[in-house]
């Protein structure tokens, strides 16, 4: 496995953890706990897609700029999500 798919992988594990804790402080009405996990869930997984495609790491934590920034070849399936 090559460094690039380690890396990004290793982000997306990170994003998936950080999610299911989202959900689970949100379960336990801790909003103010989840809100932070499930934001730092979704700023890993953009960096991961932004590494697959422009193989930069960034250092921001604004993910409005994460998400503009993401490469073109990126598809999102769900455009509901948007």
């Amino acid at each position: 496995m090559g460094k690039l798919r380690e890396y990004m992988e290793q982000w997306l594990r990170e994003g998936l953890r950080g999610f299911d804790l989202a959900k689970r402080f949100r379960e336990e009405e801790l909003y103010h706990v989840s809100t932070f996990y499930a934001s730092t869930s979704c700023e890993k997984a953009l960096k991961a897609l932004y590494y697959v495609g422009r193989k930069l790491h960034l250092k921001t934590h604004d993910l409005g700029k994460l998400f503009e920034m993401l490469p073109s070849e990126i598809i999102v399936e769900n455009q509901a999500l948007l």
